[in-house]
């Protein structure tokens, strides 16, 4: 059975619980743990070399990403624009 919501649209058939804000979670773990590595890493090898260099690739990845939802969260939330969501309300009363 199609439900419709209350301004006639239809029901939205997947619902988001907000964990697609946390994407970057993994990158930040990653980072890290990498990072981890790097510092407890008794000698300079190889390994703790691409453990580091993994640990700056990580780390520029999640500043990217991080700067790129802010500017979508404030492109989003900006009054008037054109991202916002328009209801029709224009304020005026009956």
């Amino acid at each position: 059975m199609n439900r419709t919501l209350p301004n006639g649209g239809p029901t939205p058939t997947k619902v988001s619980h907000g964990w697609r804000r946390l994407w970057w979670l993994p990158f930040a773990v990653l980072t890290l743990v990498a990072a981890h590595g790097l510092v407890l890493s008794s000698m300079w090898t190889n390994w703790a070399r691409v453990i580091g260099v993994g640990a700056l690739v990580l780390k520029a990845l999640l500043h990217l990403g991080v700067l790129g939802s802010l500017v979508a969260w404030f492109r989003r939330n900006r009054r008037g624009g054109e991202a916002t969501a328009d209801t029709g309300d224009d304020g005026a009363s009956n």
